[in-house]
């Protein structure tokens, strides 16, 4: 059972960071949702869950979590290091190009932003320190980690909410281009909690080695993305 202890104050700082009009450019990314769409292989709002669900339990839990939470213990225990291994291991597992630059935009974003929230964590200073350098990318799951730390929030709800919001952003697009009716899409999100809370207790418990994720159909459309006609996602 997962359980979360947050003091009021990192309630608002979690809150702050989860909103959707945080200026880091998310929302403009769909991670290859849009290639299905035009391909005509997702029209469906049964075919969006079973595609989210998919990208959740074999992406999101397996990769992007994970590095959620071994970043927020790095942070805490100060590894800059190991901060900086996790992000060069975060770009090796995103093989289509498009995701690998959608997480650094994101990623550097999130940085330069927190850096001026929290400019006083060591750990957080270093790593975008060498982001700006060039000596790392800035991959938003290894970001996402650090900041979370410096905000003072708890790795459970930092990979709870971090796992919450990718899952949102993919309905959100899933809304534009299916089209799914906002009601839909509020309805998809509520049945996919109990499955993120799932994901988020998979992430916390998964060892560095651990690091993966299986989804090669849709890192294909993800590839094949960049190509599309037409186009209203940046991934």
């Amino acid at each position: 059972m997962m359980t979360l202890n947050l003091d009021p104050e990192a309630w608002l700082r979690l809150a702050l960071l989860t909103d959707s009009s945080l200026p880091v450019g998310s929302f403009s990314h769909s991670y290859g949702l849009e290639t299905y769409v035009a391909q005509g292989l997702v029209r469906r709002p049964e075919q969006v869950a079973a595609l989210l669900l998919a990208v959740l339990e074999q992406g999101l839990a397996r990769a992007d979590g994970p590095a959620v939470a071994l970043a927020h213990r790095a942070a805490a225990a100060g590894d800059v290091a190991c901060l900086l291994y996790l992000d060069e291991l975060v770009g090796a597992l995103r093989l289509p190009r498009e995701w690998r630059e959608a997480g650094v935009q994101v990623g550097r974003r999130l940085l330069n932003l927190a850096s001026g929230l929290w400019p006083h964590d060591p750990a957080l200073a270093g790593y975008a320190w060498a982001v700006a350098a060039g000596e790392a990318s800035g991959h938003h799951p290894v970001a996402a980690g650090a900041v979370y730390h410096a905000a003072g929030v708890p790795a459970e709800a930092a990979v709870l909410s971090y796992l919450y919001a990718a899952v949102q952003g993919l309905v959100s697009a899933a809304v534009r281009l299916v089209p799914l009716g906002q009601t839909q899409g509020q309805r998809l999100l509520v049945e996919l909690m109990p499955h993120v809370v799932t994901a988020a207790q998979q992430a916390l418990a998964a060892r560095e080695e651990e690091l993966g994720g299986f989804l090669p159909a849709l890192e294909v459309r993800g590839m094949q993305h960049e190509r599309l006609y037409t186009r209203l996602f940046v991934s």
